[in-house]
């Protein structure tokens, strides 16, 4: 690996791309087979990327499914980065008597 690939953090735009770029590529393959189908080689060039360059960005298959994990609490928690909201409280149900005063 080269100094400048060593260099990047995980906070780089250019390696969120790629990591967001391997996610979707990810979940295509993913759509079609299981993970344990599906090679690490499918989704790169799924990706876009030549076979090997998707460990630039990732160690293992298993950190594919950290990204996938990562989405999907993500998705989990991000109604709560807006805030709870609470329910309205409901108008009042009408009253036993009005009801009953309406018999014929």
């Amino acid at each position: 690996m080269t100094e400048a690939l060593k260099l990047q953090s995980h906070d780089d735009p250019l390696v969120k791309a790629r990591k967001r770029q391997i996610f979707l590529a990810a979940c295509r393959v993913l759509a079609r087979k299981s993970f344990h189908q599906a090679t690490v080689k499918e989704m790169a060039l799924e990706a876009g990327l030549a076979a090997g360059s998707i460990y630039v960005y990732l160690q293992s298959k298993d950190d594919i499914l950290l990204l996938l994990a990562e989405s999907m609490i993500a998705e989990l928690l991000r109604p709560l980065s807006r805030g709870v909201r609470r329910p309205q409280p409901r108008s009042p149900l009408p009253r036993p008597q009005a009801a009953i005063s309406r018999r014929p």
